[in-house]
């Protein structure tokens, strides 16, 4: 799961044209990156996933991140103009067998999540540590705008929808707030 790293700066800042060519300037070189035997497709917004199945190099993926992440140091030309850009990853592993497609990405972006946290440009690989707060949040209450509301007043099915609609407020609440205070 990569995200991009302030993204929404760029396209605010040189307008949606050069964002959208930037977007497809990603995703030529994680297309280029990742070979025969690997999807590579947009997300959503700055977020794209890459699907290694049955692939040999499936077996260390945090050497792909790694590779994605020494790629990203190169800038972007863009309409004559170099962008750097950087990128948050989030990796996430299991045999077909063992996990659904949706719980893997849900991993691959609570990776994500880590990797912005410390900054942006990282790779983070989901962890056992992970896992165990990932299930244990399902039972605490949820608290969106001030407002606490126990799990049990939603039907199970919204829950991982409202799990992930907190993550995202969360997170974008928190990066807001260190934008306009980085010290604290």
């Amino acid at each position: 799961f990569i995200s991009l790293d302030r993204f929404k700066d760029k396209n605010d800042r040189f307008g949606r044209d050069v964002g959208d060519q930037l977007l497809r300037a990603v995703a030529r070189r994680l297309e280029s990156l990742c070979g025969p035997g690997c999807t590579v497709s947009r997300w959503g917004g700055d977020e794209f996933v890459i699907l290694y199945e049955g692939h040999p190099a499936a077996s260390d993926p945090m050497e792909l991140a790694t590779t994605i992440t020494l790629a990203f140091t190169e800038p972007f030309v863009v309409s004559g103009i170099e962008h750097f850009q950087t990128a948050s990853i989030g990796v996430a592993t299991a045999r077909a067998e063992e996990m659904a497609t949706d719980q893997l990405l849900r991993q691959a972006e609570a990776a994500g999540q880590m990797a912005k946290q410390r900054g942006g440009g990282v790779a983070h690989r989901f962890d056992e540590s992970m896992r165990a707060r990932q299930a244990a949040s399902f039972g605490v209450p949820y608290n969106y705008s001030g407002v606490i509301w126990p799990a049990e007043a939603f039907p199970p099915e919204l829950l991982p929808t409202l799990e992930r609609l907190g993550q995202r407020l969360r997170y974008r609440a928190n990066n807001c707030l260190a934008h306009y205070y980085p010290d604290g």
